[in-house]
């Protein structure tokens, strides 16, 4: 045939197809174990599903038959599917309880994050190492226990996140946390962890969270940039970042016992001539001076003994050595006191320095700050008189039976308005502060004798015990504080947008409702009304979420209620739960100040409240400060 390579050369073309067929074979084999088939990823997440009790039924479209990840996106509940492929699972506050077993997710190589966290799943740690591509792990909130083996992190050289915070988890921290090359954040608040903290050398760690557990030691240096907070709950543990010092080890200063092959030439110096000499300062220490002397005092035998037994004689073993410690411990002791009576004369300073700046701050919707008083035991703040009482007890009232105000429309647009324009003044003028007001809620905003929005208990974060602030402040119950121990800029930005939806629905957060009122689901999470407005479609929310005395149906309002769904709009913005998607103040600011709002007869509106009895006194008045 013309053209045809000759019989050699094709023999040889052959035989490289047929050495070239098993290779190309086992390739294709490992590009399909790579990606799991469709079928196979549901088979993964059914095998999972069978450990777990769901007794809401949340995961009811986790059946057989059907795919996990269908055209662009997910079709089963909490899973994250990225181009046809499961990389995630989130299945956060489903009320799911029973065990984890992960070893069904091997197959899963795209899988990159697993969230259960608040939920009610109990048993040991997942075994997590099962799933070495992993990049985050969030289990916080279940009732996890038990000891963590200490390998249980080998070879997760991706895993970024770790998140055990809320469990019952006990015996020491995993030695293998360690050698997680890139982490970033790991959270283990609220266990029962013991023993010392491990050195974790991480460059690129950013939050380490360990507080409330039974954790002891001195802390590592490489973890001192973490704040005191992330280590407050541990009563044994130590260090500079603590008030609570460590105690210097024995072994370390005693020097090494004195030979005995040769005895002294000469005795010990007579006690006598090593007493303290009198104090001439009045009472004020010189540790240099007498300390060495002292120590040795108290070791030495009597003076009469001395006298008699004038003999050279070897030196007890150790006494030196203790006498060296009890000076040397001695000396610390004083400079410790001297260290700690600094420190405490800083912490006075920082506190008024701090005081003088919120003195200078001037804003008609800021309280003023008046005068301060300061004392170790207790610290009070003193602001002028406000006639009326708190946003909160106008929306809410007290129970009772007391009956709540009606708030016109007019009368919240101007406290939102009021309130978003003083915190921007804060964020210019305090721009040091991470959260510059910190505690922003309804009962911290009083109203003066015209109903003008006043801000109270702002900018204290700085000169609080970390600790209490983080039981107590708004801002720490935000979701990044919650998923990463650490507030944000934006977390203030939050509290406005969950005060703004108060306003506007009439309904408190759950983190101001006390237990017997509030659903044991809200109480977990202080976000759900965001959550219950967000889950309601829009062309509901006049019907179905404002609250009903706004009164959008009669027709001196219903020009303002395309101007309430916007701010309801700007509300969720502003508490978006990821930080980094959330509204920047400066922009819900301009939205909130675009108009005014106008009552009837096309006039401002200044009727802030009415009575809703009918044609009667009310039985209360506002003539009391609510200040919590």
């Amino acid at each position: 045939m013309a053209g045809a390579p000759p019989l050699p050369a094709r023999l040889l073309w052959i035989a490289v197809c047929v050495l070239l067929l098993p290779t190309a074979a086992h390739a294709a084999r490992q590009l399909a174990d790579s990606s799991p088939s469709p079928d196979a990823a549901a088979d993964a997440l059914l095998k999972l599903k069978s450990g777990i009790k769901d007794d809401a039924g949340v995961l009811r479209n986790w059946s057989p038959g059907t795919r996990p990840c269908a055209g662009a996106g997910s079709s089963w509940a909490g899973v994250i599917c990225h181009k046809g492929e499961v990389t995630g699972l989130q299945l956060e506050n489903m009320a799911l309880s029973g065990t984890i077993d992960l070893r069904p997710l091997k197959g899963l190589r795209g899988l990159r994050s697993v969230s259960f966290m608040d939920n009610q799943f109990t048993g040991p740690m997942p075994d997590v190492n099962e799933l070495p591509g992993l990049r985050a792990i969030f289990l916080s909130g279940n009732k996890f226990s038990g000891e963590i083996p200490a390998d249980a992190f080998d070879g997760m050289s991706s895993l970024k996140k770790v998140a055990l915070s809320k469990n019952n988890f006990s015996g020491p921290i995993p030695a293998s946390l360690a050698g997680v090359p890139r982490l970033m954040d790991l959270l283990l608040d609220d266990n029962k962890f013991q023993g010392k903290i491990p050195d974790l050398p991480q460059k690129e760690l950013k939050v380490v969270n360990v507080a409330n557990n039974e954790l002891e030691g001195e802390i590592p240096a490489s973890l001192k940039s973490m704040g005191a907070a992330m280590f407050a709950g541990n009563k044994k543990l130590c260090g500079g970042l603590l008030d609570q010092k460590c105690a210097a080890p024995p072994t370390s200063l005693t020097p090494a016992p004195a030979k005995t092959e040769t005895p002294p030439s000469s005795p010990p110096p007579a006690p006598a001539k090593t007493e303290t000499p009198p104090s001439s300062d009045k009472g004020g220490a010189q540790p240099s001076t007498p300390a060495v002397p002292a120590a040795h005092k108290t070791t030495g035998p009597p003076a009469d003994k001395a006298t008699q037994d004038a003999a050279p004689k070897e030196p007890t073993e150790g006494s030196m050595s203790y006498g060296f410690l009890v000076a040397i411990l001695g000396v610390l002791a004083l400079l410790g006191f001297a260290l700690l009576a600094l420190q405490r004369r800083r912490r006075e300073e920082e506190f008024e320095e701090h005081m003088r700046r919120l003195g200078r701050l001037s804003h008609p919707n800021l309280l003023p700050l008046v005068a301060y008083y300061y004392r170790k035991e207790e610290k009070l703040l003193m602001h002028d008189y406000v006639q009326n009482k708190s946003l909160a007890h106008l929306l809410h009232g007290e129970g009772r039976g007391v009956k709540k105000a009606v708030v016109h429309w007019a009368a919240r647009l101007k406290i939102i308005k009021g309130v978003a324009s003083a915190l921007s003044y804060m964020y210019d003028e305090l721009p040091m502060l991470t959260v510059p007001h910190g505690h922003l809620k309804s009962s911290n905003i009083l109203l003066d004798e015209r109903f003008e929005p006043l801000m109270t208990d702002y900018a204290l974060v700085p000169v609080m015990n970390q600790s209490h602030a983080a039981q107590l402040m708004v801002a720490f119950k935000s979701p990044e504080r919650k998923q990463f121990g650490k507030s944000s800029k934006k977390s203030d930005v939050w509290c406005l947008g969950l005060l703004i939806l108060e306003i506007l629905t009439g309904r408190p957060p759950s983190y101001d409702l006390k237990a017997s009122a509030a659903p044991e689901q809200e109480q977990q999470n202080p976000n759900d009304l965001a959550g219950l407005v967000a889950s309601t479609p829009e062309e509901n929310w006049l019907r179905k979420v404002v609250d009903p005395d706004l009164r959008f149906d009669d027709e001196a309002y219903k020009a303002e209620a395309g101007w309430a769904v916007k701010l309801i709009k700007i509300g969720l913005a502003c508490c978006d739960g990821n930080a980094e998607s959330r509204s920047e103040l400066k922009d819900a600011g301009k939205g909130i100040e675009e108009r005014k709002a106008k009552g009837r007869g096309d006039r401002e509106d200044n009727s802030f409240y009415s009575s809703i009895s009918d044609g009667t006194e009310r039985d209360e008045d506002f003539t009391n400060v609510a200040i919590h």
